[in-house]
Parts: structure tokens; sequence; C-alpha cells
């Protein structure tokens, strides 16, 4: 895949912009954790407050990083940014509704959300220091797109079915334009990414059907019973 950029201008422009946002990648971290740990637990402030974090991260990525920064390299930064922040908006809309209710479960979907978010927090940058993104020139946790979307995806498994499934578009779809993007530049961290987005939305999608099936089979033995 032919890129508009060179490795070289794509690592100059990651140290700019750290530079430029500096202590920024210490907030994204408070405010991804702080996110985390209330959404252990269920709590009506769990669920108006982990939206709001993650939606604080989705809209400063698409206005700071990508059309911020990327614009200057192409034109669909505006768009790839107006997205980004459409994402951050849809998060509040649904989580001052009351629609998202988080509680980390102890099952296969907890647990799989769970290993997102360490994996986006932790591992994702250790794996870019081992290949050579070394900071300013690597893609932070939570003000650059990969490890937010892979973040998002693990906060939505935790997330009582079911999941707005308007959620998971823009992950998913562009945790593919985010892999594909990152090919050239051989930023290995990243590659999981699509595997993330696809196991997640599987996941969140059986969840849903599992709850489902679990209440009709409810409903039909109350009826049973009344019979």
């Amino acid at each position: 895949m032919n890129s508009p950029v060179s490795i070289d201008e794509f690592l100059a422009l990651l140290a700019r912009y750290n530079e430029m946002i500096w202590p920024g990648q210490i907030v994204a971290y408070a405010l991804a954790g702080l996110a985390a740990g209330i959404g252990l637990k269920r709590s009506a402030t769990g669920n108006w407050f982990v939206p709001l974090m993650t939606a604080l991260l989705w809209c400063w990525t698409g206005l700071f990083y990508q059309i911020g920064m990327l614009r200057q390299f192409t034109a669909a930064a505006y768009a790839f940014g107006a997205i980004f922040v459409l994402q951050g908006v849809l998060l509040l809309i649904y989580g001052f509704r009351g629609e998202l209710r988080f509680r980390f479960r102890a099952n296969v979907f907890g647990i799989a959300g769970t290993v997102f978010i360490l994996y986006a927090m932790i591992a994702q940058p250790l794996i870019g220091m081992a290949v050579g993104h070394v900071y300013p020139q690597a893609a932070m946790f939570g003000v650059t797109p990969c490890s937010l979307m892979i973040f998002t995806f693990g906060i939505l498994l935790w997330v009582e079915p079911p999941v707005p499934r308007v959620l998971l578009l823009i992950p998913f779809v562009g945790s593919w334009i985010s892999f594909i993007s990152a090919l050239p530049f051989g930023m290995m961290e990243d590659y999981p990414l699509p595997v993330a987005g696809l196991i997640g939305s599987l996941l969140i999608l059986h969840q849903e059907r599992k709850l489902t099936v679990e209440r009709l089979k409810a409903a039909k033995g109350k009826l049973k019973a009344e019979i």
C-alpha cells in the first residue's frame, strides 16, 4: 500500500505531536484509568462518567491528532477527525441517556474486555518500545487512534447488554482502516487492532443474543408456571 507519508515523516509527526501536547499523555492515562476503575462496579456515576471520559479521548484524538496533525499530509484527515468527534458525541448521548450500564463480570466478556484495556494501556506501548518506537516517536495511548479503539472495545465489553450497535460501527471500521494505514510504517504494536475489532464486536453481539435467549426461556418458564 502506498502512503502519502514516509516512515521518517510519520515518526517525526508523532514526535512533534507528543511534544506539543505534553503532558496530555499523562492526562489521557488518568482519564482512562479513572474510567476503567469506576467501570468495574455498577453505579449510577459510572454509567455517565465512563462514557464521558472515553468521549473526551475520542474528541481529543479527532481534533488534535487527526485534524491538527494529519491534515498536512491528507485532506481525508478532516473527515476522519469529524468521525472521531462523532463517536465521542455518540458516547456522550448514550451515556447521559442512561443507556450504558457498566459493570465488570467475571465471564468471557468481562475478561476479554479487561484484556483489551490492559493491552491498549500497557502492552501496546511496551511492544512499540520493543520494536524501536520510543517516545517521542511513539503513538501514545489515548491520544492516537489505534490504542483508543482497542480500549473502547474493552470498555464496551463491560457494558451490560444491549450495547447500542451504532457505538460499534466507527471503532470496527476504524480498526481496519488504522491497521491498513499502520502497515507501511511497521507499527507492529497496532497489528492486533483488526483482531480486537472483530472479536470485540462479535463478543458484544453474542452477549446480547445470549441475554435475549435467556430472557425468552425465563418468559416461557413463567408462562408455563402460570398455566
